[in-house]
């Protein structure tokens, strides 16, 4: 079969709509008509009726967690419980991701594509052999979550008018993120 390829264009349109639109539900005949569903859930229903020590499911569902029907009282602050000083984007991000967590997403990207690398037969101009391990590292995944984070701020028609380079969506701040 050959190689069929697409424009950006092609592919953005492409998922702009829905791969269901003609699909109608009456076509459906729905997961609960199964042979022996009724049985099964009969057993899984058994099965549940004791979830922990301390919580016990009824007939209706209803869950008694310590044998009174009252509901604990919530006495904790509510809101933000860290500050931070002055108001610095970067000191609010760091509290989301904070150093150790991207340098797990870093360390698991990087394994998953060299694991990748090793269990496909690439093509000889695959892009996936241009990858290194070296470049990709903390710092770039800042840049790129800074990029999906301002993408989310600035609303275009398109995605693919982010990287706009004329007029009227051209924007300077998505080539300068280094």
């Amino acid at each position: 079969m050959a190689d069929q390829r697409f424009t950006l264009n092609e592919v953005m349109d492409g998922l702009d709509g829905s791969d269901f639109e003609d699909d109608s539900e009456d076509d459906f005949d729905g997961y609960l008509d199964m042979d022996g569903y009724d049985e099964l859930r009969e057993e899984w229903d058994e099965e549940q009726q004791t979830v922990g020590a301390n919580v016990e499911i009824g007939a209706e569902g209803d869950m008694d967690l310590d044998g009174s029907d009252s509901v604990p009282e919530y006495n904790l602050q509510a809101g933000c419980s860290t500050s931070v000083e002055g108001e610095n984007p970067h000191q609010y991000f760091s509290l989301l991701f904070s150093d150790e967590m991207l340098e797990h997403i870093v360390a698991q990207t990087n394994l998953s594509a060299q694991q990748f690398i090793e269990s496909h037969e690439l093509r000889p101009h695959s892009r996936v052999r241009r990858w290194s391990k070296e470049v990709h590292d903390t710092n770039e995944l800042r840049r790129f979550l800074a990029i999906i984070l301002i993408m989310g701020l600035v609303r275009y028609p398109q995605i693919e008018h982010h990287w706009a380079t004329q007029w009227p969506y051209s924007n300077t701040h998505f080539s300068k993120v280094s």
